[in-house]
């Protein structure tokens, strides 16, 4: 019965069919964000800003697994853990990270004094830098402004 409604109907058939496509494009990328920012792939971001004079950067890290904000400066080797997120919080940077396509992102002008947001996903690094305010790149801005609300102010 359908085989022959669609034989007498073809534009049916190619409705039918482009909506079956992009039902399985959109479920295709639900299931991948949700293995690569899951607990079965977890992610690590690196993020902060220096240079100038100095030359000292300041990096702040966040590990999905156990959900905390480190800071570190380049000119010694102390780390300090700043905060502890909530699976939620560390959730939504994983959706961030994932709107950004860092994969596709192709940002590295640093300056002299620069910025940069590094995202490491099942062993493979992506790095960012950039001088200035603005990366040029809303989803990096916005996940770089969101990254640095989690820093207790002194």
């Amino acid at each position: 019965m359908i085989i022959s409604s669609l034989n007498t109907k073809p534009y049916l058939a190619t409705a039918t069919l482009f909506m079956m496509k992009n039902i399985t494009l959109i479920l295709s990328f639900l299931f991948s964000v949700s293995s690569i920012f899951g607990q079965k792939n977890p992610f690590q971001v690196s993020f902060g800003s220096g240079g100038g004079f100095t030359g000292i950067y300041t990096t702040y890290s966040l590990n999905s697994k156990d959900k905390k904000i480190s800071k570190a400066l380049s000119n010694n080797n102390q780390k300090a853990q700043l905060i502890k997120l909530k699976k939620k919080q560390v959730q939504e940077i994983g959706h961030e990270i994932s709107a950004a396509n860092f994969p596709a992102m192709n940002i590295n002008t640093p300056g002299n004094m620069s910025n940069f947001v590094n995202v490491t996903i099942g062993g493979k690094e992506y790095k960012t830098t950039w001088s200035g305010t603005t990366s040029g790149n809303a989803s990096l801005d916005a996940l770089y402004q969101n990254l640095l609300s989690f820093i207790p102010k002194k």
